[in-house]
């Protein structure tokens, strides 16, 4: 046979031998059991068959047994005691049995076995115990105790896993022969020092196949038909991966359950927490009501609740986890006196917890985290690792430690596998709506460790978790995080990213002097500050698209005809970025126009600088667009004190840098449009903003009108209206609709004015104040009316004009309502076949425009306003093209 799997060396074996080897080659496997076992060999017996046991000796055996089992009784009772009061700290729900062996089980195992000569010695399970755990950790963690608080029989004790090959499944169990140490554990009779025991630990379902499908297999007394042993391997594989995924369950549960608090709504969060009070009331030994009852302060940070509840719950059923909850509240209580006895009693609890349950990973963490001296930080974040390499916490904090202490990356490939499975468990928290947004920043890191090519990743991955930031602190945590890898990698682009748009994050979302400090020295120097509006154009700038995006140049000039102010680009003239420079150049008056470029520019002659814009800004790229570009508008945006909620954005088309610049603007709050079906990254980002991905985020019909209004709703166009003027014309705006939808029952835009959402009662003064705009494109305005109104006639060229603009308007103001375009009108799922551009639009469905627009000067009557012709100097807007 093979000595092994290194070298090719061989030796001759006995057949004794040979039977006791485990990991034969499986074509090689069967034939040498059957050879051996021919010949009087076999793993469970590695003699010759000898004579059966007499009755008289048999009997001679069961005398001695008898005189003894008294003293087993008393042995297998304290033994359950012992097993009880220590493993309950670790699997409150595992179930622990003792027992001795019976007589006429102790008969049969010496006919069976056949090989004693002096039972009562060799015989190591007269006294058996059995700990049955949920699932395997808790089994491993029992294991743990045993070995290291009883004395262990190492020859007779047996792990059948590793007896079974790697293609085999069957009976699973772990098989302890033991005795008890002297002075472990107190109460235990001298006598009963000598004895020994076999403790089997094993998990529930490892349990149900020894009961029902290994005894009946090899303890049946005949040879089992092939097809039953067949079957019986189908069920124990069948039940190995099941014990798995309980355990894959549990530790998910668990995770989600630590998390969950913040999720639930106060009323259910009282009503758990009443529960789980009167539960410890009535069993003040039940450990799982304390725990849950204690993370749930922490959750609150209710440090002084934790250490009340703990610190009155029986010392010796203090839980691994119980400890840990203890140890933590007195660290955070005491956190500012490190130095102080009541920090260091927390410190010793967390070290008890640990030597309860070494594989307690949040007790090592937080041994970590309450470390003064990096090293010691470091050693136990790596004991926390071993134990869960892919645990995110874990993970991300001894990545953090061992970068700060070596200076270097260079150990990072090696932990690929476990970064990409963290990586997986927060996209679980994220989809079980948990951790948020730690669990998106953590992505975020875990992608950046993983390397450059994944930059669009840990970039998206940021700007959710900025979208759903709540809490200055969690941002401040993230920088620091990226900040320490900028500084090991200085080259990399993309922490260079990630780095600043956080920091432009946290200025716009937590205005501080601080991260204003840093946003000012980031910000392009020797450049003016930039004036509002302000407009970001985006989108596909690849020459192998050029013909493609000219066909949005008559869109784009429909959409900015009448806009004044500032449009940030490109800075180039391929694609959308030329089509901005066109404008720029072309209307120079009212529109200012900048653009990004990174220096030096790319040689391969995909771009050229665009010299008609109004100014062109350099970033620190290398020769190469990157994000880097957009994170710099958005740095110089918010630098100049322009909030991004007064910012949109227009995106068509793009490649992977404007999927980011889509995406990152979403996150700092501007108001994102993408036209539909403009292809690349735009479509997909359509596809994503269909699932909710992207709320708020808008698909806009490919119309000029409709552009015109996105650019211009909401934003700071003065009206000849008062506010209270606008918010009475509003209310009777809302009063008309509710009139001519009477029929529609259970649409929340049904409610009076006193009871509609907020966000509906806007939408009506938005119309309002895109009524007089209308006008205005049209050649009028409104005064002020006289004693009597004059009527007016508008041609049908303006009318078409206002019918158009209004229909873009209605359009913008379904998409911001969350409407989505379908083939039928689903006012439930909010889809609307007449979310179109107006020259595509059903002629009846138009109707409802010029009905619209007719009734202005009405409208405009009830509140003591007419609708008047302008000056000659104001130049309606035409629709020809």
């Amino acid at each position: 046979v093979r000595l092994s799997d290194e070298h090719e060396a061989f030796r001759w074996v006995t057949l004794d031998e040979l039977s006791g080897i485990k990991n034969l080659a499986p074509q090689y496997q069967k034939f040498a059991e059957t050879y051996c076992r021919e010949h009087g060999f076999s793993r469970w017996n590695k003699v010759p068959d000898k004579p059966a046991i007499s009755a008289r000796q048999l009997a001679v055996f069961v005398r001695a047994y008898q005189r003894v089992l008294p003293r087993y009784q008393q042995f297998a009772a304290t033994l359950r005691r012992v097993l009880e009061d220590g493993v309950k700290r670790i699997s409150p729900l595992a179930f622990v049995q003792a027992r001795p062996k019976t007589i006429g089980s102790f008969a049969e195992k010496i006919l069976r076995k056949n090989k004693y000569t002096d039972p009562l010695k060799e015989i190591t399970d007269l006294c058996g115990a059995r700990v049955i755990t949920q699932i395997k950790p808790e089994a491993d963690a029992v294991c743990r105790f045993i070995r290291e608080h009883f004395l262990i029989d190492s020859v007779n004790s047996l792990d059948t896993v590793s007896r079974l090959g790697a293609n085999q499944f069957g009976y699973r169990s772990v098989h302890y022969v033991v005795q008890f140490k002297p002075g472990v554990f107190p109460g235990v009779a001298k006598n009963l020092l000598p004895l020994k025991a076999e403790i089997q630990v094993r998990t529930l379902l490892q349990h149900a196949w020894s009961d029902v499908g290994h005894d009946r297999l090899y303890k049946s007394g005949f040879k089992v038909p092939d097809c039953w042993g067949r079957e019986a391997a189908r069920v124990a594989a069948m039940l190995e991966n099941a014990d798995d995924a309980f355990t894959r369950i549990v530790a998910g549960l668990e995770e989600y359950n630590s998390n969950f608090g913040p999720a639930r709504k106060p009323d259910d969060l009282e009503r758990d927490i009443a529960v789980l009070k009167t539960r410890l009331k009535h069993d003040v030994k039940d450990a799982d009501a304390a725990h849950r009852l204690a993370r749930e302060a922490m959750a609150r940070g209710e440090w002084p609740e934790v250490v009340r509840l703990l610190e009155e719950f029986p010392v010796r059923l203090l839980t691994s986890d119980l400890l840990c909850c203890l140890g933590t509240a007195h660290c955070h209580l005491h956190k500012r006196r490190r130095g102080s006895a009541d920090f260091q009693r927390g410190r010793e609890l967390l070290h008890q917890a640990v030597k309860v349950d070494v594989t307690n990973v949040e007790a090592h963490l937080q041994l970590a985290e309450t470390a003064t001296n990096a090293k010691e930080k470091l050693r136990h974040f790596q004991d926390a690792f071993e134990i869960a390499p892919s645990d995110p916490a874990t993970l991300a904090g001894y990545v953090r430690h061992k970068i700060l202490l070596e200076n270097s990356v260079a150990f990072l490939p090696l932990l690929r596998p476990d970064l990409e499975a963290a990586i997986r468990k927060c996209v679980l928290q994220v989809q079980a709506g948990v951790n948020i947004p730690a669990a998106y920043f953590r992505i975020a890191t875990f992608y950046l460790l993983l390397g450059p090519e994944h930059e669009r990743a840990a970039l998206t991955a940021c700007a959710h978790g900025v979208k759903e930031l709540r809490s200055a602190d969690l941002l401040e945590s993230a920088i620091a995080a990226a900040e320490m890898l900028a500084r090991v990698v200085p080259a990399r682009n993309d922490v260079k990213c990630v780095v600043r748009f956080l920091i432009a994050a946290s200025q716009a979302k937590f205005p501080g002097r601080d991260s204003e400090r840093r946003l000012r020295h980031l910000a392009t120097r020797k450049c003016s500050r930039l004036q509002g509006p302000v407009v970001i154009v985006a989108g596909g700038c690849d020459p192998a698209h050029r013909a493609e995006m000219a066909g949005y140049r008559s869109l784009l000039r429909e959409a900015f005809r009448d806009f004044h102010g500032t449009i940030l680009s490109g800075g180039t003239r391929q694609g959308i970025s030329g089509l901005v420079g066109e404008l720029g150049g072309k209307f120079p008056d009212r529109l200012t126009t900048i653009g990004y470029l990174p220096r030096p520019m790319p040689r391969d002659g995909s771009a050229s600088l665009d010299q008609r814009y109004t100014e062109l800004r350099w970033t620190d790229g290398t020769e190469t667009f990157t994000a880097l570009e957009p994170v710099q508008n958005w740095i110089d945006l918010i630098a100049s004190g322009l909030a991004p909620a007064d910012v949109r954005v227009l995106g068509i088309n793009g490649g992977k840098i404007a999927a980011l610049e889509y995406r990152m603007a979403w996150a700092l709050g501007a108001r994102v449009g993408i036209v539909r079906g403009s292809g690349r990254e735009a479509d997909v980002l359509e596809e994503e903003i269909k699932k909710n991905d992207f709320t708020g985020m808008l698909v806009l019909p490919p119309d000029g009108m409709t552009l015109r209004a996105f650019l211009h709703m909401g934003g700071p166009e003065s009206s000849p209206l008062t506010e209270e003027q606008q918010n009475r014309l509003a209310r009777l705006v809302h009063a008309r609709y509710l009139e001519q939808n009477r029929y529609r029952p259970g649409d929340r835009s049904m409610r009076e004015w006193n009871q509609l959402d907020d966000d509906l009662k806007s939408s009506n003064r938005e119309q309002v104040a895109y009524l007089t705009q209308i006008l205005n494109a049209a050649g009028y305005t409104v005064v002020p009316a006289g004693q009597d109104i004059e009527p007016v006639n508008f041609t049908g060229d303006e009318l078409e004009i206002m019918a158009c603009m209004e229909h873009g308007r209605w359009n913008v103001e379904r998409l911001r309502q969350g409407w989505h375009i379908g083939i039928k009108r689903d006012h439930e799922k909010r889809l609307s076949p007449y979310l179109v551009p107006w020259k595509i639009l059903d002629p009846s469905v138009k109707e409802w425009d010029f009905h619209a627009v007719r009734d202005f000067p009405l409208l405009l009557a009830e509140i003591g306003m007419e609708v008047v012709r302008a000056k000659k100097n104001v130049r309606p807007v035409s629709r020809r093209k």
